[in-house]
C-alpha cells in the first residue's frame, strides 16, 4: 500500500518463480486488483531448453489467470523474447485484460503486425531488454498504421497508471 500510495509504484513485476496462474499468486493478483495496479509478468513459450526456466509462463497460462480475474490487468512480458510467440499470442487474444509488450530479442519478420492482428494496438506495450535500438526498429518498420504505433509507444489504456506515478 505504501508504494502505491506514498511513493509513486504503478505496478508490479512479478518473475517466473511461478506460473501466472499457480494459486499461490492469488493473493498477489487480488492486492494487485485492490491497489488497482497492473502485473507484469515475465512470460515467454520456450521450444528449445525449457527445463532452464520450468515455471515460465506462457500464453494459456495468462488466459487462465484472466479468466478467473477479468478486472486484473495483466501484462505478458516479452512477446518478443524467443520460443512460440505465435502460440501464446494465440492463447491470449480472447483475453481483454491481457496485454503484451514487444521486448525481447526476437525480431522476427511479422511479429508486431501479428500481435497488432490477434490483440489489437490498444493491448501492446513498447519496452525494450536489452539495447533500445532493435526495440524501437521492429516497431517504426512494422507494416502497421501509424495510428497504432502511436498507441503502442504510448498506450491511451494504460496511461492512467504512468499519471499516478509523477
Amino acid at each position: 500500500d505504501r508504494c502505491i500510495n506514498e511513493l509513486g509504484m504503478i505496478g508490479i513485476k512479478l518473475y517466473n518463480h511461478y506460473f501466472i496462474s499457480d494459486p499461490v499468486l492469488r493473493p498477489i493478483i487480488e492486492k494487485c486488483i485492490d491497489l488497482d495496479i497492473p502485473i507484469l509478468h515475465h512470460a515467454g513459450k520456450l521450444t528449445v531448453g525449457p527445463e532452464s526456466q520450468p515455471f515460465l509462463s506462457n500464453g494459456v497460462h495468462f488466459a487462465i489467470a484472466a479468466k478467473e480475474y477479468p478486472e486484473a490487468i495483466f501484462i505478458h512480458g516479452h512477446i518478443g523474447g524467443g520460443g512460440d510467440w505465435y502460440w501464446s499470442l494465440k492463447a491470449m487474444a480472447d483475453c481483454p485484460n491481457v496485454f503484451t509488450d514487444i521486448s525481447g530479442s526476437v525480431h522476427d519478420t511479422g511479429i508486431i503486425e501479428k500481435t497488432v492482428q490477434m490483440m489489437g494496438a490498444d493491448r501492446m506495450l513498447f519496452a525494450t531488454d536489452g539495447s533500445y535500438a532493435p526495440g524501437i526498429g521492429k516497431l517504426l518498420g512494422a507494416k502497421i498504421p501509424d495510428e497504432d504505433k502511436i498507441k503502442i509507444m504510448n498506450n491511451p489504456r494504460l496511461a492512467r497508471y504512468l499519471e499516478r506515478g509523477m
